[in-house]
């Protein structure tokens, strides 16, 4: 998951460089792209961490109090740089 908040910054930085240059056409609507975009990626990690859960909950292991999950929810909960 820290590769993935990782790859997802560094598109985000792409993004934005490519956002401050000039564009005779407008290019409303970049910004709210981009959050929609951000609201996807945060929601895919969700659903792997909870699919993550089950199995590991199907296994007899209890997530919730283990160190690693608590900083896997931690990353996927921390706001974007």
């Amino acid at each position: 998951m820290a590769s993935v908040r990782k790859t997802e910054d560094l598109l985000r930085r792409h993004r934005k460089s490519k956002k401050n240059t000039f564009s005779l056409f407008g290019g409303g609507g970049v910004k709210e792209d981009v959050e929609a975009e951000e609201e996807r990626f945060k929601g895919q990690m969700m659903v792997d961490a909870n699919a993550l859960k089950a199995d590991a909950e199907a296994l007899g292991v209890e997530v919730e109090g283990l160190e690693g999950w608590k900083e896997l929810v931690e990353v996927i909960n921390r706001p974007a740089e």
